[in-house]
């Protein structure tokens, strides 16, 4: 072998070799890459594997916290429902207690006003009658506050939107405090605008109720000066201001003013009477008619309450609610009346009976709706009014009333009861009644609606 044969030959062997060392660093790296890609596949593997229990342990809590959040949704729904049914429970037991509480409240009353003009020549019995009626008014009070701050707690409360006298309102809030201000020998002052219209829309009957606070509390706490309503229009506004001279507030104690069942001290209630509610039942009512209550005091010099409603006038149009017309006060029935008294307790037909037959009426009596439909049905010429008491048992006012429309009974029906809320007006009326009469009646109130309803002009 040539030398060029020797330098080929390991140029070959060389060559080889180089391509083996190159094979070789090719099938490590595959390897490598063959391993890497196994690992990476089996490390997915694993992810997935994981990623997968992950998500099945996902779904089983969501379908846990799903199941714990019905459980819970039911829980909360079966707590209200069974709040609604206390709550519904607790306003029945009020509506009833209403009823029983106040029925011989109001027989205490009436029975003491017929003692009252019987006893007018003697006057020791007649003190003594004197201070049961003001013990009865006062206790009756105390009633009213608690049944309309149960009525604002829950929602009940609503108010009237009608045209009224404001002048004649305000003059008959006035007039029993007259007799106040003479017997504690306070000056009583009332000054009205002369820029506010007389007949403006409201609730009549809740504005007296809020001011009847004020100048209560005024007169509770003024022994001597003077005591002022004064009630003023500025802009869109109805300003009402009662001014004492009393014992005034100190002023650590006026936060507690405004809170439920609150007063001043202990010992205000101890001396003075009252449940604490007069004032927050003021402030809930002036509220739901869009107005404010405040109040400015001074220990020793006295105290200035007062709110704003919005102002709304009636422009050209006559009062609507007759029962508030002036005119009635200055007339009288001009013949006997028939009447006939619907009430299932035995005192009440008593006291009803005997204090309407005062005014020259002759008064016949029911004990209940059937008795009613029954003398209605037989004599039905003979009678030119009804007054129906509403809570009865069997058979309802409302009901009575519904059934004798449908006899085409058609002489007027007035509602007697002692609810006085906008609610049972209403339900009194769409049951088909023309008047309401709140009990403890007034003989002044019954006249007035015997000459509206008996009397045609």
């Amino acid at each position: 072998m040539s030398e060029k044969d020797n330098v080929t030959l390991i140029s070959v062997h060389e060559h080889q070799a180089e391509i083996e060392k190159i094979k070789g660093l090719y099938e490590r790296r595959f390897m490598r890459e063959k391993n890497a890609r196994k690992e990476a596949e089996k490390l997915l593997e694993n992810k997935s594997l994981e990623l997968h229990q992950r998500n099945v342990e996902l779904e089983n809590l969501a379908t846990e916290l799903e199941a714990r959040v019905q459980a819970r949704t039911e829980e909360l729904e079966a707590e209200k429902n069974h709040a609604l049914e206390l709550s519904r429970a607790k306003n029945d037991f009020v509506a009833t207690m209403s009823h029983e509480i106040r029925t011989p409240i109001n027989g205490i009353i009436g029975i003491l006003k017929l003692l009252e003009e019987d006893l007018a020549e003697h006057s020791e019995h007649s003190n003594l009658v004197n201070i049961a009626q003001h013990s009865s008014h006062t206790l009756l009070h105390i009633i009213n506050d608690i049944l309309d701050f149960s009525k604002i707690e829950s929602g009940k409360l609503r108010l009237e939107n009608i045209p009224f006298n404001l002048r004649e309102t305000l003059t008959k809030l006035i007039y029993p405090f007259e007799k106040l201000a003479y017997e504690k020998k306070i000056e009583l002052i009332f000054k009205l605008d002369s820029q506010i219209k007389t007949q403006v829309i409201g609730d009549p009957f809740r504005l007296t109720q809020v001011l009847n606070n004020f100048l209560s509390n005024a007169f509770k706490f003024t022994e001597q000066g003077k005591i002022e309503l004064n009630i003023q229009l500025q802009q869109d506004w109805l300003v009402f201001c009662v001014t004492d001279t009393g014992i005034g507030i100190p002023e650590d104690k006026q936060s507690r003013l405004f809170k439920d069942f609150s007063q001043v001290d202990t010992s205000t209630s101890r001396k003075y009477g009252g449940t604490g509610l007069g004032l927050v039942i003021t402030q809930r009512i002036i509220e739901l008619m869009g107005g404010e209550v405040g109040f400015e005091s001074q220990e020793g010099m006295g105290s200035r309450f007062f709110m704003q409603i919005p102002y709304r006038p009636v422009e050209n149009k006559k009062l609507q609610n007759s029962e508030h017309s002036p005119e009635n006060s200055h007339h009288q029935t001009n013949k006997p009346l028939r009447l006939l008294l619907v009430d299932d307790n035995q005192v009440n037909r008593l006291v009803g009976q005997k204090l309407i037959s005062r005014l020259g009426h002759h008064v016949d009596c029911a004990e209940d709706g059937f008795s009613a439909i029954d003398i209605m049905k037989n004599q039905n010429a003979f009678y030119d009014l009804i007054f129906m008491d509403i809570q009865m048992p069997d058979l309802n006012g409302y009901e009575t009333t519904q059934i004798l429309r449908k006899e085409n009974i058609q002489i007027p029906i007035i509602a007697l009861t002692a609810n006085t809320s906008n609610e049972d007006r209403q339900m009194a009326k769409d049951s088909g009644m023309d008047g309401f009469l709140s009990k403890p009646f007034q003989l002044e109130e019954v006249e007035n609606l015997l000459i509206k309803h008996c009397c045609p002009a």
